[in-house]
């Protein structure tokens, strides 16, 4: 997880997660079947957005954002997180190991073959104390929709470019 303070470097190779409470600053993070994920107090500073594949969510990705968060002292209460488009369960069959590891999660195995990545995000963002209420979900899936790249449909290198900003308040 990167916190971007003033002075991070523009590009942030290597990370899965960024924060920040910065005014007028945006952030954004390529993805082509995972998960992107966006944070936001609508009355509060701090924004985020999550690169969520099955390896951040059996890492517990989202969790570290939110304790991250929590030790900035922001209640889980004051988010709103939006679940961008990625693959789909329907469309995103995996290997035996794969069910193991998220057995454990309900709903997130289909037919032992298909994992449900929304489910486990879900879970995840709810195990942390946030309500149902705060996590909007965006229906469409990388796969089935041709206006979005998807790795798993085509092995495109192209990517889905998510993006948040947190501008600041005018004083009237």
């Amino acid at each position: 997880v990167q916190v971007v303070t003033k002075g991070t470097p523009l590009l942030i190779p290597e990370t899965d997660a960024l924060i920040t409470d910065l005014p007028n600053v945006g952030l954004y993070i390529h993805t082509a079947d995972c998960i992107p994920l966006a944070l936001w107090q609508p009355t509060g500073s701090w924004i985020g957005l999550i690169h969520a594949g099955w390896r951040g969510l059996a890492n517990g990705i989202v969790l570290q954002v939110l304790a991250v968060l929590r030790e900035r002292r922001v209640s889980l209460a004051t988010l709103q997180v939006a679940i961008g488009p990625h693959a789909h369960a329907e469309c995103y069959q995996v290997g035996a190991a794969l069910c193991a590891t998220f057995g454990s999660v309900p709903l997130a195995i289909i037919n032992n073959a298909t994992l449900d990545m929304t489910a486990v995000a879900t879970h995840q963002l709810q195990s942390a104390g946030l309500s149902i209420h705060q996590i909007q979900v965006d229906p469409r899936c990388t796969v089935c929709d041709p206006n979005l790249a998807s790795f798993r449909r085509n092995r495109t290198t192209l990517r889905n470019v998510s993006a948040i900003i947190r501008k600041s308040r005018c004083l009237v």
